[in-house]
């Protein structure tokens, strides 16, 4: 009998930074949808856009407000 550990969350971080930039493989999606949760993956990849969101507002405001 096999088991089927779930991905920690570095793991789901990895995978979904390495997805936003394009940069994944089509076998490590296709194993992190087997193992894991992919509300899980949709959930951080939106904390992650709106992190790179408010972090380019704050950039932009120091830029055109010195």
């Amino acid at each position: 009998m096999t088991t089927i550990n779930k991905p920690s969350f570095l793991h789901i971080l990895r995978s979904v930074l390495a997805a936003l930039l394009g940069v994944q493989k089509s076998d490590h999606a296709n194993q992190d949808f087997a193992k894991g949760n992919p509300w899980v993956y949709v959930a951080v990849g939106v904390a992650c856009l709106v992190l790179f969101v408010i972090t380019l507002m704050i950039i932009v405001s120091i830029v055109v407000n010195p």
